[in-house]
């Protein structure tokens, strides 16, 4: 047995006392041999429960837990374990009135001022014109920390963490330093003006130029915050209750000075830079807090997306390293698209190592994102049940499954949406094992039905369960290209005429989405005016993935009229199927019949694409 080999083998031996244990709906069942037994359980708000078991029985039983992850000690007969347990609901909260919404990435908004890239304001008034329209929802990729200097990394799917936000969005506007005098005189500025205006103007962003200029801004606003007793007091409470906020600032200053933090590391100060990445943060998730509590008052949903890995020299991969394998990275076996199997560079988290803290790593990621969303989609959901292992250095032929703590992991997902009153939403697309769907369907997380796949892999169906559906994702070919395309028999597949013009075909497919039971129909704004070009190419590193902006701005885009009427049919379609009784349709078809499943290749990480792995 290769060294590989023994590393796979150990992840995924399932012999062995557990770390985490899962309490579904409050009630603890542990296996016990040992006779009678002494168990002490330390709720997470820091209260003791004891209790004896009898001497026979063969488990350790209590039930009614509070939701939360609690600490268990069992002695007895010489033995003693300790773990986490993990208790939760058995289904995630309700997604919400039924209806239709837009996705569309957040640099890819052409703005006609600001300071060179869109910002969370304006993913303000794109969910104030899209619920004025009807919509219910607006979906973005993920906005979390990237990587826009050395190094250099703009994928939103190679997050630096997980936890932490993307400071790039910062909107300058809605922060009382904006009016500083030094502040305000530096945004007037020329060089500033001129600057934010060139980068506005390009069809793809420049990452790096953005944030250097948005830096500028927001080490001033974070000068100014210092300077006010009162910002500087709320910004040290904030970092007093969340001691991972200021290590990632100083991890972020220290990147920036040229250092590579090691784990076990202390890191230093940091000074202003850390100083600056602290207030970005704090206005960050203040910000989010309040987009998410406006829409989710008049019944909107912000989508949010939790990516499946990160970024190798980020932030979670220092904090918990630990839990995360060594010598081996994620990726996808292989398939019809990618003969040769798919690497893709990041670490992924090794099941028992990641036991010992009860999963801190992705709990917090799991708690920070829901935390902000109306629906959290979860990129390869399957990776809750098993991921694809690649060998450094070697071809994803090598690679083998490992599996997942699948219980512990979902038990997680529906307990910080719980705590954040956020439905979820999986991404389960590609060839993937039944227990998925059903999985899914067993925990009232939403599924995920893209006509575009549909149509190429046989007859149309309507949703057998409850999905989001979609024309396509990011990670597929805008509907122009796809129709352009597609052979006869997709063509004879879809709704509508065989023969149909493009934006015919497009009008066929909205009516037949918005009139299905899927509780939530997303359409990608672009797809409206037949765009053909991708925001992301899978399988390539191209300087143009995840930068392409809109051709229509922001300010025109919802009232352009070919826009505004394909949105005013979609929304009507909903309401035909509303009517119709579609509504319902979670409550209704739980649980659900999995359907069958069909090989549909593989896409890079960034969720959405043909992933073999969901």
């Amino acid at each position: 047995m290769d060294a590989f080999a023994k590393i796979v083998a150990a992840a995924s031996d399932g012999a062995g006392p557990e770390a985490v244990t899962v309490a579904w709906a409050g009630a603890l069942r542990v296996p016990w041999s040992g006779g009678e037994a002494t168990c002490t359980l330390r709720l997470e708000d820091g209260s003791v429960r004891t209790w004896t078991t009898p001497a026979a029985g063969g488990e350790i039983h209590a039930g009614a837990l509070p939701s939360g992850v609690h600490r268990l000690r069992i002695e007895g007969a010489g033995e003693a374990r300790e773990m986490h347990v993990v208790a939760a609901p058995v289904q995630a909260p309700a997604p919400g009135p039924r209806g239709w919404g837009v996705y569309v990435p957040l640099y890819a908004l052409r703005t006609v001022e600001g300071l060179g890239v869109a910002d969370l304001g304006d993913l303000e008034r794109l969910l104030d014109g899209v619920h004025a329209r009807g919509g219910v929802a607006v979906a973005v990729l993920p906005l979390l920390a990237a990587f826009l200097g050395d190094p250099y990394d703009p994928s939103p799917y190679a997050p630096v963490s997980r936890r932490f936000w993307n400071e790039l969005y910062l909107d300058v506007d809605a922060e009382p330093e904006a009016r500083d005098p030094d502040v305000a005189a530096l945004v007037a500025s020329t060089d500033v003006q001129e600057e934010a205006a060139r980068v506005r103007a390009m069809d793809h962003l420049d990452h790096r130029a953005a944030y250097r200029l948005k830096r500028r801004v927001l080490d001033a606003m974070a000068a100014a915050a210092r300077r006010d007793p009162e910002r500087r007091a709320a910004l040290r409470a904030w970092l007093d209750a969340d001691p991972e906020a200021e290590a990632y600032a100083r991890f972020r200053a220290a990147v920036e000075a040229g250092q590579r933090p090691q784990p076990g590391e202390e890191l230093p100060d940091g000074g202003e830079a850390a100083w600056t990445h602290a207030y970005a943060q704090w206005v960050m998730d203040r910000r989010l807090a309040q987009l998410s509590d406006k829409a989710r008052r008049r019944g909107q949903r912000l989508v949010m997306d939790m990516p499946l890995g990160i970024h190798p020299l980020g932030f979670d991969a220092l904090r918990h390293a630990g839990a995360f394998a060594k010598g081996v990275c994620v990726g996808a076996p292989p398939d019809a698209f990618f003969e040769r199997g798919q690497s893709w560079g990041f670490p992924p988290l090794h099941p028992l190592a990641s036991a010992r803290d009860g999963h801190a790593a992705l709990r917090h990621a799991l708690a920070t994102q829901a935390r902000h969303a109306g629906l959290l989609r979860i990129d390869h959901v399957m990776g809750l049940h098993r991921v694809f292992w690649v060998p450094d250095g070697r071809p994803a032929t090598d690679g083998a499954y490992v599996r997942s703590p699948t219980d512990a992991w979902y038990a997680l997902a529906v307990l910080e949406a719980h705590r954040a009153g956020t439905a979820l939403w999986g991404e389960d697309l590609g060839t993937v094992p039944k227990e998925v769907p059903r999985r899914l369907a067993r925990h009232g997380i939403l599924g995920t039905q893209v006509l575009q796949i549909e149509a190429s892999f046989g007859p149309l169906r309507p949703p057998g369960r409850p999905v989001v559906a979609s024309l396509n994702t990011h990670d597929m070919p805008p509907f122009a290209e796809f129709w352009r395309a597609a052979p006869e028999e997709v063509r004879r597949r879809w709704p509508g005429r065989p023969d149909a013009e493009a934006g015919d075909a497009l009008d066929a497919a909205l009516d037949w989405l918005g009139a299905s039971d899927a509780p939530l129909v997303l359409v990608n704004l672009e797809d409206l005016w037949l765009e053909d070009r991708p925001q992301n190419r899978p399988g390539t590193t191209a300087p143009t993935n995840w930068s392409r902006r809109t051709r229509i701005p922001l300010d025109a885009m919802l009232d352009d009229p070919v826009v505004g009427r394909r949105l005013r049919r979609l929304d009507a379609a909903c309401r035909r199927g509303a009517r119709a009784g579609g509504p319902d349709a979670m409550a209704a078809s739980r649980p659900w019949a999995a359907p069958a499943i069909g090989v549909r290749g593989s896409a890079a990480p960034g969720g959405g694409g043909l992933g073999e792995d969901g």
